[in-house]
């Protein structure tokens, strides 16, 4: 009805902070909150967009995360300026033996191997002319040479080698 007030729930600007009202921790608001309910979303939900990247791919949450923001934050602590969410290993889900806050350099050699990859590891790639393998590393966007390699071991080493240097 025009000019009447509204009451309960449907207040103006009430809704908004209702829907997080159940939480206890009052960080509804924080950058830790809000990776981990886009965590949980990419892992969970079908209709996300990375869900297909995620949990289609069948990363997981660990249960006590996905059961809880409290049990998330004790385990990773406040977010570090600068940094995000990270899997250390890309093939494992989302548990606190496998969560870091990453900056953007550590998650640029933190990568899974591209699909089209003829070598199975990122930043090694087989030369068709010569037969050699190419090393290189992404940072800021740009390919940094490494070297090139006869030995495909020896290519991957240069490689991991150089993610430990740059992580």
């Amino acid at each position: 009805r025009p000019g009447a007030s509204r009451s309960g729930p449907h207040r103006r600007g009430v809704r908004s902070r209702m829907s997080h009202g159940n939480t206890k921790h009052g960080m509804w608001n924080t950058s830790e909150y809000k990776a981990w309910v886009s965590m949980k979303q990419r892992c969970l939900s079908t209709s996300h967009a990375q869900w297909a990247d995620y949990g289609g791919r069948g990363v997981s949450v660990c249960a006590a995360w996905a059961a809880s923001f409290e049990a998330f934050y004790a385990d990773m602590g406040p977010r570090p300026a600068g940094t995000t969410l990270d899997r250390k290993d890309n093939t494992l889900g989302y548990s606190p033996s496998n969560c870091r806050w990453a900056t953007p350099q550590q998650q640029a050699c933190n990568r899974r191997t591209p699909r089209n990859s003829k070598t199975g590891i990122a930043g090694v790639a087989k030369n068709k002319r010569d037969s050699v393998f190419e090393v290189y590393l992404m940072r800021h966007g740009k390919r940094i040479p490494l070297g090139r390699h006869h030995d495909f071991f020896e290519a991957c080493c240069v490689r991991k080698s150089a993610e430990a240097r740059f992580s």
